[in-house]
C-alpha cells in the first residue's frame, strides 16, 4: 500500500481548467448564470435594500431558489466534464434535461450534502455559542473575530470530512457519469490511501485560499446602508459585486479541480485495468 499522493494527477487537475479556459464556460454556462445571480443577491442583499428599498429577505429567498434550480444544472455539467476528460467527448454544454444519469448524479451529490449536515450542525452550535450579542457599546470584537474564523474554516473542514469518511462515496461520481443510458453499472476503482491524499491536496489548498478573505483581509467597501444617498451606494454595490465574483470564480475553480481529480484518477484506473487484461 502506498501513502504517497499522485502528483501527476494533481498537476494535471490544477492545470486543466487553466489550459482549457473555454471548456468550463461552454459546459457550465447555464449553472454559472443561475448561481452567480444567486451569489450576487446574497452578497448584496443589505446594499440592495439600502439603495432600492427592497426587503433583503426577498433577495435571500430568491437567491436560495436560484441555487436549488442550479444544482441539477451543475450535475449535468459535471457529467459532461467527467466524460470530456475520461472519454474525450467535446466540452460542450449537454442537453440539460433531467435524464437518468443526471438524476443519479444529482441525488448522489444531494446525499453527499446531507452527509455533511452533522458538521453543519456542530458549526451552527458553536456559532450560536460564541455569536456576539449586540449591546449599547456595540459588538464584542473578540467574539466577532472568533465567529469569522469558525466560518472561515468550515469549507476546509468539509474537505477533511470527505476524505476521512466519504471518499468511497465520492469516487462513485465519475462511474455514474460513464454509465450508459440503459442504467448498466460502470466499474468502480478500488480504494487506496494515495487516492485520499490526492483528493485532499486537490481541495484543501483552494479551500484555505477561499477562506483567507474572511480570515485576513478587511472589508474594503462600506455597506451602502451606512452611506448617504447618491452615487456612492451604487459604487459600493459595484465593488462588492466584483469581490463576490472573484470569490465565486475561486470556488468554481476549486470545484473544477475536484471534478478533474476524480476524472483523472478514474481514467488511470481504467487504463491499468486494460493493461492488466491485455497481459
Amino acid at each position: 500500500m502506498t501513502f504517497a499522493p499522485d502528483f501527476g494527477i494533481l498537476r494535471q487537475a490544477y492545470l486543466t481548467p487553466l489550459q482549457h479556459p473555454m471548456a468550463a464556460p461552454r459546459i457550465f454556462w447555464p449553472f454559472l448564470l443561475l448561481y452567480e445571480t444567486a451569489d450576487q443577491l446574497l452578497g448584496n442583499s443589505d446594499n440592495i435594500k439600502a439603495v432600492f428599498g427592497f426587503d433583503s429577505g426577498w433577495a435571500i429567498l430568491a437567491a436560495l431558489v436560484l441555487i436549488l434550480l442550479s444544482w441539477p444544472l451543475f450535475a449535468a455539467g459535471a457529467i459532461r466534464w467527467h466524460r470530456w476528460l475520461i472519454l474525450g467527448e467535446p466540452p460542450t454544454a449537454s442537453v440539460h434535461t433531467f435524464k437518468a444519469r443526471t438524476r443519479a448524479y444529482f441525488w448522489r451529490t444531494f446525499l453527499l450534502a446531507v452527509c455533511t449536515l452533522p458538521l453543519m450542525s456542530i458549526w451552527l452550535g458553536l456559532g450560536i455559542a460564541i455569536n456576539p450579542t449586540p449591546s449599547a457599546k456595540g459588538t464584542d470584537g473578540d467574539h466577532a473575530q472568533l465567529f469569522g474564523w469558525l466560518w472561515g474554516f468550515y469549507l476546509p473542514a468539509i474537505d477533511l470530512m470527505v476524505v476521512a469518511f466519504l471518499a468511497r462515496f465520492v469516487l462513485r461520481l465519475p462511474a455514474i457519469a460513464l454509465e450508459p443510458s440503459d442504467g448498466a453499472k460502470a466499474a468502480e476503482p478500488p480504494q487506496a490511501t494515495s487516492w485520499r491524499l490526492t483528493l485532499l491536496l486537490a481541495t484543501l489548498p483552494l479551500s484555505i485560499l477561499y477562506s483567507l478573505p474572511t480570515l485576513v483581509f478587511p472589508k474594503l467597501t462600506p455597506d451602502a446602508a451606512s452611506m448617504p444617498d447618491g452615487i456612492l451606494p451604487l459604487w459600493a454595490i459595484a465593488l462588492d459585486s466584483f469581490d463576490n465574483l472573484l470569490l465565486a470564480l475561486l470556488l468554481f475553480y476549486g470545484a473544477l479541480v475536484f471534478l478533474s481529480t476524480l476524472s483523472l484518477w478514474y481514467a488511470k484506473h481504467e487504463r491499468s485495468q486494460l493493461h492488466a487484461s491485455a497481459a
